[in-house]
C-alpha cells in the first residue's frame, strides 16, 4: 500500500515502541546541556564574503561534500512509516489539545486531528487551543479525564510542563499521544510520540548552511527550551557543524515563545544591529513562525545579507522562501498534518488491543529551498511533503 516501510509484525503497545526516540532525545538532551555551556562564552567572529567557498570563493571538498548532502535532503523520502492493515475499530471518546493557534502547526495539527478522530468513528470536539500555557493546557486535561475519554491527543506541545496532568491522565488509564513533539525517555511506555526525527531536521540544516556559507561559516541560532522538540533540533545543528566544519562559528541563544508576538521579534532585531553586513552569514530559528518573521525584518531594513533558515513547512513559511529569498533561504519541513493522523490510526489500534506498526516515532523530513519550493506550493491539498492520499487511504483501512 501507500507506506512500503511499515510493519504489522510490531507488537502491541510496550516500552520498545517508546525507547527509540526516547534514546535518542535523552543523547541530545545530554549533549544540549553540555553545548550550552561552551556555546555561551562563543562570539560570533567576523565573517568574510558571502560568496560559495567563503572569502576565496573557491568550493572546498567540505563544501562539495555538503552539497551533495543537500541534494540528497531536497529529494526527501521515497515512503513514509505508517500502516498497511486494517484492524476492528473499537468506538470510543477522545480530546485534542493544540499548542496554540498562534503557531499554524499546531492549529492545522489540531484540526487534522479532530479529523482524522470523526472520520474514525470516535467522538470528540473542537480542538482545544492551550495558547502555549501549561496551565491551559493542564486545565484541558483535568477536564479530559474527568469526562471519562479514552484518549488524548497532544499536538506540538511538551508534556514535561504538563507533567502532574498527563500523569493523573495515565493513571486513569487514558492513552495519551503526542504528535509533532518530543516527550523525552521519562515518558517510554507511557506517551506514544508520533513525530519526526527531530535531531535529523537540525543536522539537515547544518549541512544547507555549510553547502552556501562554507567552511568558516558564522551561525546564529534561537531555540525554545520549553519544547524539547526545538531544542533537540538545535543540537542537531550544533554538533554537525562543529563536528564537521570545525572553523565555523556557531552561537545559539534561547527564546520565549510569547516573544514571538511582538515586532521583530526583538532578539531578532537586537541581533540585526549588532552584526553589520559581512558578520553573520545564517540565522536559523527552531520554526517557521520565527523564520518568517525575521526574514521580514531583515528585509524590511534593507538587508538581505543574513540568510535565514527554518524548520516545519507549513504554508506561509513556504511562500516566504518563495518570494523573500534572499533573505529566506531554506526549510527543514515534516508531514505535520501526517502524524496527527497517524496519531488517530495508533490510538485506535492502542483502544483495540491491535499491533502498532514500527518507527511513527522516526518520522523523515524533507530540505526545501529556492529549487523545489514551488512544487510543494502547487500541491493539493497538503503544501509539505507527506505520504500521497494519507487521509482517504488511513479512512479506507478504518472503515474495512
Amino acid at each position: 500500500m501507500m507506506y512500503s516501510l511499515a510493519s504489522e509484525s510490531a507488537p502491541s503497545p510496550t516500552l520498545r515502541d517508546a525507547i527509540m526516540t526516547n534514546r535518542r532525545i535523552a543523547a541530545a538532551a545530554a549533549s544540549f546541556a553540555a553545548l550550552s555551556a561552551v556555546l555561551a562564552g562563543c562570539g560570533l567572529g567576523t565573517a568574510g564574503d558571502d560568496s560559495e567557498g567563503g572569502s576565496s570563493g573557491e568550493v572546498s571538498e567540505l563544501q562539495e561534500t555538503a552539497q551533495e548532502r543537500v541534494e540528497e535532503l531536497r529529494q526527501g523520502p521515497a515512503t513514509y512509516p505508517g500502516p498497511t492493515e486494517p484492524f476492528d475499530v473499537v468506538l470510543g471518546k477522545a480530546v485534542v489539545i493544540q499548542c496554540g493557534s498562534g503557531a499554524p502547526i499546531c492549529k492545522e495539527g489540531g484540526d487534522e486531528a479532530v479529523a482524522a478522530l470523526e472520520a474514525m468513528g470516535w467522538e470528540t470536539g473542537p480542538a482545544v487551543d492551550q495558547q502555549f500555557s501549561p496551565q491551559v493546557g493542564s486545565a484541558a486535561i483535568d477536564r479530559a479525564v474527568a469526562d471519562g475519554v479514552d484518549g488524548i491527543i497532544i499536538i506540538g506541545s511538551d508534556v514535561n510542563p504538563l507533567k502532574a496532568a498527563v500523569n493523573r491522565a495515565l493513571d486513569a488509564d487514558i492513552a495519551v499521544l503526542c504528535a509533532t513533539c518530543a516527550s523525552g525517555p521519562e515518558w517510554a511506555g507511557k506517551v506514544y510520540d508520533v513525530t519526526v526525527n527531530f535531531y535529523d531536521q537540525g543536522v539537515a540544516a547544518a549541512w544547507k548552511v555549510i553547502s552556501e556559507a562554507g567552511d568558516d561559516a558564522k551561525v546564529h541560532g534561537f531555540r525554545d527550551l520549553a519544547f524539547l522538540s526545538a531544542t533537540t533540533r538545535q543540537v542537531g545543528l550544533v554538533e554537525t557543524i562543529e563536528q564537521e566544519c570545525p572553523d565555523c562559528e556557531i552561537e545559539m541563544e534561547d527564546f520565549s515563545a510569547p516573544e514571538i508576538a511582538k515586532p521583530g521579534p526583538p532578539q531578532f532585531s537586537a541581533l540585526l544591529a549588532s552584526n553589520p553586513q559581512g558578520t553573520l552569514d545564517y540565522v536559523v530559528g527552531h520554526y517557521d513562525g520565527f523564520a518568517v518573521a525575521a526574514a521580514k525584518t531583515e528585509k524590511n531594513a534593507g538587508r538581505t545579507d543574513i540568510k535565514i533558515g527554518g524548520y516545519d513547512g507549513y504554508t506561509n513559511g513556504l511562500e516566504e522562501l518563495a518570494s523573500n529569498n534572499p533573505p529566506m533561504d531554506f526549510i527543514v519541513a515534516e508531514a505535520y498534518n501526517y502524524h496527527a493522523w497517524a496519531a488517530v490510526d495508533l490510538l485506535g489500534r492502542i483502544k483495540a488491543g491491535a499491533p502498532l506498526w514500527e518507527d511513527y516515532d522516526n518520522m523523515q523530513s524533507t530540505l526545501i529551498d529556492s529549487t523545489n519550493v514551488q512544487q510543494y506550493l502547487d500541491q493539493e491539498p497538503d503544501h509539505f511533503p507527506g505520504p500521497p492520499n494519507y487521509r482517504e487511504n488511513l479512512t479506507e483501512l478504518w472503515q474495512q
